[in-house]
């Protein structure tokens, strides 16, 4: 189905849409004449639900205030796999630890995840398996094949509930959900970081199971359709007030049975609490704009294109 209409002098725009049409998608084209500001893709399917006869819903397009250079990167591991130099993934041949430390300015994991030294927080995933859910046809196949055990095939076909706590060493530091996140816009969160309401421990839960007729509505409260904002390295005076501190944005984290990952920008100016990505990444000497991220191919992937 297609149609055409204006907002009105406040932004606003309504539309009737039937039942059996559902609503998939919305293409914005900015009435300025002006390049970088054309059209705007919105993909409404993923993230809210058309099972509502009635509804409506807010679109919010940032405007770009002050774009700066920060530290950039996606960064994800895996309990059960390491990649080798030729960029393979292996298993590990030794244990690793439970608990992964992060160092912020740095934007990598400790080892052995990664060549942070210093751990600014510290996460731990732990997972429950609820069930496990395959097609007969199949299941039949590699019971035909003989290629797996049923403990395996459950394993791989599983319906799982995973939990990552997330817990900061240094007094003053700690971490806290973006009250707005904008899933349809490059820019996903504010341009900056709040300046109170951090917690010390945070716990976020994931689950792949079935969510039914709600499901779309449901996937936006979990972590990996989230911002988060992280305030590090924080010096606290005597009466307990913030007299310094580094910000950072964690961007839509994936919690997995065996793993985590997400995307982290940071910013190396201390109380500076603005995290507008320019797409300039400190992390690497390249030209002005330039916003390739270089990382390895990881077990559970995430775009990145995204700030």
């Amino acid at each position: 189905m297609g149609f055409q209409s204006v907002t009105d002098a406040e932004g606003r725009w309504n539309h009737a849409f039937l039942p059996e049409w559902g609503l998939e998608n919305i293409q914005i084209f900015v009435g300025e004449a002006n390049d970088n500001q054309g059209h705007y893709g919105i993909n409404l399917e993923k993230f809210v639900s058309f099972h509502e006869p009635r509804a409506a819903y807010n679109l919010t397009l940032p405007r770009v205030i002050h774009p700066t250079a920060l530290k950039a990167r996606w960064c994800g591991f895996d309990y059960q796999y390491e990649f080798e130099a030729d960029g393979r993934l292996r298993p590990w041949s030794k244990a690793v630890p439970r608990t992964v430390g992060f160092d912020a300015e740095k934007v990598s994991w400790l080892a052995p995840f990664g060549i942070g030294q210093k751990a600014d927080f510290f996460v731990e995933v732990t997972s429950k398996q609820t069930g496990w859910e395959i097609s007969a046809n199949e299941l039949t196949w590699h019971r035909n094949q003989r290629d797996y055990s049923e403990e395996i095939l459950a394993h791989r076909h599983g319906k799982w509930s995973s939990t990552l706590l997330i817990s900061f060493p240094n007094p003053g530091d700690g971490i806290v959900r973006s009250d707005k996140f904008w899933p349809y816009c490059s820019m996903k969160m504010p341009h900056r970081a709040p300046l109170a309401g951090y917690h010390g421990k945070l716990a976020l839960i994931q689950t792949n199971e079935d969510l039914g007729a709600a499901h779309t509505i449901k996937r936006l409260e979990l972590p990996e359709n989230c911002g988060y904002f992280l305030r590090v390295r924080t010096k606290l005076g005597v009466d307990g007030e913030v007299i310094s501190a580094h910000y950072v944005k964690m961007l839509r984290p994936k919690v997995r049975p065996s793993g985590f990952g997400a995307t982290f920008f940071f910013n190396p100016t201390e109380n500076d609490t603005n995290l507008e990505y320019s797409s300039n990444n400190l992390l690497w000497p390249r030209p002005e704009g330039e916003s390739t991220f270089r990382r390895p191919p990881v077990p559970f992937g995430l775009d990145v294109d995204e700030h």
